[in-house]
């Protein structure tokens, strides 16, 4: 990997960041300016974003065994947060905190986070696309079942199955696939202005993200299972997808994938789904915030120790 190109992609993620955070200090942009610059994004510039990559996608090389790595590094993950769970001191948890807490310590932001960082990392979203596949058709549905029978007792299946089709992000995955597969040719007056609002999702995502660090207190209400998910998500959850790529002597490129979505933070999905339900609050709050600004600096140290 080119050196200078790594620094310079993730320039694009850091001084933009670093221009939310003084914005909202200097009370230049509004305290709601981080919800509607993600809304933005999520809606709009990330599905544009992807279907921009996915038009000239290879898929073989898109569902490689780096998606087998993140599915083994996450049931890893799950086992290690119920092991601590019960042999840490303090009350453990239990029910819906307990969903919450083990969510905290898997469920990434492959979105917001994660595309921007594959944009800096490799010049290409669409790498996330079968990441999400996974996470949104498998793991969602069962964590928001097991939510939703821990905190009323039951749940509708039909409910469940339904949610996945309603994030923008799944459904133009979806479109970019059908094309990418059948090799439709899409015209440039189309694809021109899907790519001009595609490149517009990295600098207001992170400049949001900045605006969003002003006034934060990590780690607030922190008790050790919190410590636990973060660490797990931060940081052994990529160290483990690092030993497991280097045993499988996986090609560069697929490592480094898969090492860079281990590693990343929690996503805000997690406090919205506590919120929803109003259970496992805190812990959801402190995950999202530590690891939000860990992991990134993890993925960077790691990603130039495996190109160097």
């Amino acid at each position: 990997m080119n050196h200078f190109g790594f620094v310079s992609g993730f320039l694009t993620l850091v001084l933009p960041a670093i221009l939310g955070y003084w914005a909202r200090k200097l009370n230049l942009i509004s305290e709601s300016a981080e919800g509607d610059l993600n809304r933005l994004v999520y809606y709009f510039a990330l599905p544009a974003m992807v279907l921009s990559n996915l038009f000239t996608a290879d898929l073989r090389a898109l569902f490689g065994p780096q998606l087998l790595v993140q599915i083994f590094v996450i049931i890893i993950a799950i086992i290690m947060f119920m092991i601590g769970n019960r042999l840490l001191p303090g009350e453990r948890e239990t029910g819906g905190p307990l969903a919450i807490a083990t969510m905290s310590a898997f469920y990434a932001n492959l979105g917001n986070i994660g595309m921007p960082i594959a944009i800096a990392l490799f010049g290409d979203a669409s790498i996330m696309v079968p990441f999400i596949l996974l996470q949104q058709l498998i793991f969602m549905p069962i964590a928001l079942a097991l939510l939703e029978r821990a905190t009323t007792g039951s749940f509708s299946a039909k409910q469940l199955m339904a949610l996945p089709f309603k994030n923008p992000l799944l459904l133009t995955a979806f479109f970019g696939l059908i094309v990418s597969a059948f090799r439709i040719p899409i015209p440039e007056l189309i694809s021109r202005p899907i790519q001009v609002v595609g490149q517009g999702a990295v600098p207001m995502v992170m400049i949001g993200f900045g605006a969003g660090l002003v006034g934060r207190k990590m780690l607030n209400e922190s008790r050790h299972r919190a410590v636990l998910a973060i660490a797990i998500k931060s940081i052994i959850m990529p160290l483990i997808a690092l030993a497991v790529v280097t045993i499988l002597h996986l090609e560069l490129r697929e490592a480094m994938i898969a090492v860079m979505v281990a590693g990343l933070p929690t996503a805000g999905n997690v406090y919205n789904f506590a919120h929803k339900f109003n259970t496992g609050l805190p812990m959801a709050r402190n995950t999202v915030a530590a690891t939000t600004i860990i992991s990134p600096i993890v993925i960077a140290i790691l990603a130039l120790a495996m190109s160097a």
